[in-house]
């Protein structure tokens, strides 16, 4: 058995290193043929309605990513305010995207929500009701794209159309495994460690796959609304999802360097590379950095009224 696992996590490690030996390596060649001044030039030419319009959608992508918490706070049975469920979940969506999810998005949750008096047992329960909320739905989304509008494929990629439409299928088999347990599994307790979890039941599990799906969505569009026209919505989710799919093997941060080699190597045919390439870091700018600018002075205000809560106690 032992062996076993052992060959299990060899193989892992080394689809993970295939992967990332095969991202740098396209990373390599595309980088010294890009022109750089044409990129940022490109980068200069957006209109401040595209730029505002990217910002709006940002807002509302935040929005929704944060209001996880939101059906987190029913599922682990505290009663901290909306608002300030949506302020720590905020503050760990900017750092999550940054960091990573270890450290923004698990750190940080369980930082602020300490603060915020809950218990460990209340924060994992909300920090694992968020995880499952959000790969349900990039199940959904991105199951649906790889089935029925799957991305065209570069001839050299060991992945073909057929492959890509046979894991949208898996996906969509996951997921709906997933809503039948939910749904009509008689055992709804699990026990992970220290860790007890309860299935959510049917009309939670759907409000989180409707949510998560909708975040899911809005990513793509903040792309989408700063690609070079005409480009399809689904085509940018295509792409998007598989970048992802890329960044879970090799885990980067962010998905930084993974997401553009994704998307020039699938659009670069078709669209220039120049403005693929200034799309995208305008994305990251936006949704990426920008949110960092709110996100850290409200943390430190989460802190700082942690302290003076904890003050007004220690003086009664």
């Amino acid at each position: 058995m032992d062996r076993k696992r052992r060959w299990h996590r060899l193989a892992g490690r080394s689809i993970a290193v295939l992967f990332f030996v095969l991202v740098v390596a396209l990373l390599a060649d595309r980088a010294h043929t890009i022109d750089w001044p044409a990129v940022g030039l490109a980068l200069r030419s957006y209109q401040a309605p595209v730029l505002l319009q990217a910002l709006l959608l940002t807002v509302l992508g935040h929005l929704v990513f944060s209001a996880y918490d939101l059906i987190g706070r029913r599922y682990a049975g505290h009663h901290l305010p909306a608002r300030r469920v949506l302020a720590v979940a905020g503050v760990s969506y900017a750092f999550n995207l940054n960091l990573g999810a270890t450290l923004g998005g698990m750190g940080f949750r369980y930082r602020l929500y300490s603060r915020q008096g809950l218990g460990t047992r209340q924060i994992l329960r909300v920090i694992a009701l968020a995880l499952a909320t959000n790969w349900t739905g990039y199940l959904l989304v991105a199951g649906l794209v790889f089935t029925l509008a799957p991305p065209e494929l570069p001839a050299n990629w060991p992945v073909n159309e057929i492959a890509l439409r046979g894991a949208g299928v898996l996906l969509l088999g996951l997921l709906a495994a997933w809503l039948w347990m939910c749904s009509f599994s008689k055992r709804r307790d699990w026990q992970f460690r220290h860790l007890h979890l309860v299935l959510p039941r049917p009309p939670m599990a759907l409000a989180q796959l409707a949510l998560s799906a909708l975040s899911w969505t809005m990513i793509a569009v903040v792309i989408y609304s700063l690609m070079p026209d005409p480009m399809l919505l689904a085509t940018v989710m295509g792409a998007y999802c598989l970048s992802t799919l890329v960044t879970l093997v090799i885990r980067i941060p962010g998905g930084l360097g993974v997401v553009e080699a994704v998307f020039i190597a699938l659009l670069s045919p078709a669209y220039p590379e120049v403005q693929l390439l200034a799309a995208l870091l305008a994305w990251r700018a936006i949704y990426y950095l920008l949110p960092l600018l709110p996100a850290i002075p409200a943390c430190v205000l989460l802190e700082t009224r942690w302290r003076h809560d904890r003050h007004k106690v220690a003086l009664m």
